[in-house]
Formats: structure tokens, C-alpha cells, sequence
């Protein structure tokens, strides 16, 4: 991943693995961004690319990165608003939910493996502190 201006007024995009963010966002925003573009970068490769519309793929990509911000607590307001702007609807959304969930799942499952990760790294490192004892 890597930040560029060049990308604007796109807040993210991805292309053949390699996922750009516009520079500037908030956290919360920058995170939406990755989940879309990772969403991209699962679902609309190849064969499936040339099979789906740009509505199809943003609205997919969209929802991915809804589900996954509230599930993370994160406000995502924006969605609905960006996937009118690709003419997205509710049909659509349902003929692409198990898509959806499925790349939300994985994403997540992703999210709590790293979180389990790094739990374990800081309760070793503080193990390890621990048993140290101070000289008298």
C-alpha cells in the first residue's frame, strides 16, 4: 500500500494487487478505503471483472466496505451516498449479498487473526518483563 496525491479525487484505487490512498483522510476513512479497494482486489480480477459493471463492482465494493466499518464500530454514512452515485440499488445489493459477505468475512477474519497476533506479542513482551525480577 502507498499514498499519492495522483490518485485524487479517488480516495482509493487498486490495480493488480497494489492498493494507492489519497493522502489526508481521516483514519476512519483511510480504513473505508483499504477495505474498498482490498474489496476490488478480491472480487473483481479477471474473469470476474469483464463479467460485472462499474455499477456492479462499486456496489460491491461499497457494501464490503460497510459491512466491515460497522462491524468494526466504525461510522460508514458514506456508502449509501456512494453507491447512488454508481446508480446502485437495493436489487442489486441483494443479487451480490452472498458475495458480500463472504469478502466481509474474510476481511474480518483477517482483522480479529492480526488482532489475535499482536494480543499475544504484547502479552509476551509483558510475560518477559514480568519474570524479570529488579536487583536489591
Amino acid at each position: 500500500m502507498e499514498y499519492s496525491e495522483d490518485i485524487a479525487p479517488a480516495l482509493g484505487i487498486s490495480c493488480g494487487g497494489k492498493i494507492a490512498l489519497l493522502p489526508g483522510q481521516t483514519k476512519a476513512e483511510e480504513f473505508t478505503a483499504l477495505v474498498h479497494e482490498t474489496a476490488h482486489e478480491f472480487l473483481h480480477k479477471a474473469e470476474r471483472r469483464t463479467a460485472t459493471t462499474k455499477t456492479v463492482r462499486e456496489t460491491e465494493a461499497e457494501a464490503v466496505a460497510f459491512v466491515v466499518s460497522k462491524a468494526i464500530g466504525l461510522n460508514a454514512n458514506t456508502s449509501a451516498s456512494y453507491i447512488q452515485l454508481y446508480h446502485g440499488n437495493a436489487e442489486l445489493l441483494m443479487e451480490s449479498l452472498d458475495v458480500v459477505q463472504q469478502t466481509a468475512s474474510v476481511i474480518l477474519s483477517a482483522i480479529e487473526t492480526e488482532e489475535s497476533v499482536s494480543q499475544e506479542i504484547a502479552d509476551t513482551q509483558f510475560s518477559a518483563t514480568d519474570a524479570v525480577e529488579p536487583a536489591a
